[in-house]
């Protein structure tokens, strides 16, 4: 594949997502410490609050798509950032179960509708076979920052005191703030796609029943993505006794690996079939969740090196599943329809968000290996859901740019 030039459009986006996830690999580390040590909350208030706000916000996603039909995705992008950004300076006041939910409700609120159209910009500015491109690219920025953070959040691991978490609310709240105003100056609006006709809010995306069993796939994929940066801080604490910092270790380790090797990944998928791709995360993601919970044999000495070798299959499935799995939802989306069609695909990481933490907390209550061994089983089934999906979904929505090329001229 012969390099183009990054378009102007895709260097604002890539200077967004860095800012914007610097903040979120700085944060999601220390997040539920943040809860329990700076606000004084028990762990399972704090992961049933975090959860409540997530699924009191799950319907909105349906709202948003069609919204985003209608007015662009820019300004819904816009909005969400600044939500975001309020949300979690709110934080700092945070000091009972309902002040919590207040502001948990707000970031919610601005998370919803910055993820159910980020990606429907990107579909509205790249056209055809440079989506997947541009997705790896905007991936690759995700990732980069959020590996940035991580380094950050090992300093601030280290140090372990109150100001320190502190420290990274504050900057998780300026940095959506910032990506907010790069976005405003940078990018210039964008036209709203036709309002489709005599369509209820998310009616087509939810009559598309491949569609929507695509989603409930992603949903089990999403929670294997998040189920690292939310999980390892309290395993590695409560039940392994490691060093915190040994935590910024290993996720920066994982999110410099997707920043450096997403665009080749992608390069290297085509011509496979999406579903594919996203079977054989499934399978990383599974072997990763049975090792993890065979951590807890190890002696102590072997947890490093052990969790650094457990991180490499973790960390292809990441690879593999972002950029192929928001690609496949943008080519099943009928182009009329794209903002709520994406948009209902983004609540599958919508719903993820809302009970993962209840679902870590809980099992991991019940017994330390619990929550990773759940997880193991869950992602082989969704792997075998997208093998099954293959025949129903649209045909050049499930194979790459390369294929696509090869139908044609057969």
């Amino acid at each position: 594949m012969s390099s183009t030039p990054t378009p102007g459009w895709l260097r604002v986006l890539i200077a967004v997502l860095l800012v914007d996830m610097l903040g979120a690999g700085l944060y999601l580390p220390v997040s539920l410490l943040y809860f329990t040590k700076v606000a004084d909350l028990p762990l399972s208030t704090v992961g049933w609050c975090l959860s409540f706000a997530q699924l009191a916000t799950l319907p909105l996603p349906l709202l948003i798509g069609r919204l985003v039909d209608r007015v662009g995705a820019r300004t819904v992008v816009l909005g969400g950032l600044v939500l975001q950004g309020v949300g979690f300076l709110g934080y700092l006041w945070v000091g009972s179960p309902g002040s919590l939910v207040v502001f948990a409700l707000l970031a919610a609120l601005g998370q919803r509708a910055y993820w159910s159209s980020i990606f429907t910009l990107i579909a509205e500015l790249a056209s055809g076979p440079e989506r997947d491109r541009a997705y790896g690219i905007a991936g690759a920025a995700q990732n980069t920052g959020v590996g940035l953070g991580a380094v950050l959040a090992a300093l601030l691991l280290a140090v372990g005191d109150e100001s320190a978490y502190q420290v990274a609310v504050v900057v998780n709240a300026a940095t959506f703030l910032l990506s907010a105003l790069v976005l405003w100056r940078g990018l210039p609006k964008t036209k709203a796609a036709p309002a489709p006709k005599a369509q209820g809010l998310g009616v087509g995306p939810l009559r598309d029943k491949p569609f929507v069993a695509l989603v409930g796939a992603n949903t089990v994929f999403a929670l294997c993505s998040g189920m690292l940066a939310l999980g390892l801080p309290v395993f590695m604490a409560d039940a392994l006794a490691g060093p915190g910092w040994l935590v910024a270790v290993l996720l920066g380790a994982n999110t410099a690996a997707l920043a450096l090797c997403q665009v080749w990944v992608v390069k290297r998928t085509e011509g496979r079939r999406r579903t594919r791709v996203l079977f054989v995360a499934a399978v990383l993601w599974t072997g990763w969740g049975v090792l993890m919970a065979s951590t807890l044999g190890l002696p102590t000495v072997a947890v490093l090196p052990f969790l650094l070798l457990v991180t490499a299959p973790y960390t292809l499935a990441e690879l593999l599943h972002a950029p192929t799995s928001n690609a496949l939802a943008a080519a099943a989306a009928p182009a009329e329809q794209r903002g709520s069609y994406l948009a209902t695909f983004q609540f599958s990481f919508a719903l993820a968000g809302a009970i993962g933490p209840a679902l870590f907390t809980q099992l991991f209550g019940w017994h330390p290996a619990a929550p990773w061994l759940v997880i193991a089983a869950a992602s082989l089934l969704a792997g075998l859901a997208m093998i099954a999906l293959e025949r129903r979904l649209p045909a050049l929505a499930v194979r790459t740019r390369a294929a696509e090329e090869e139908l044609a001229s057969a």
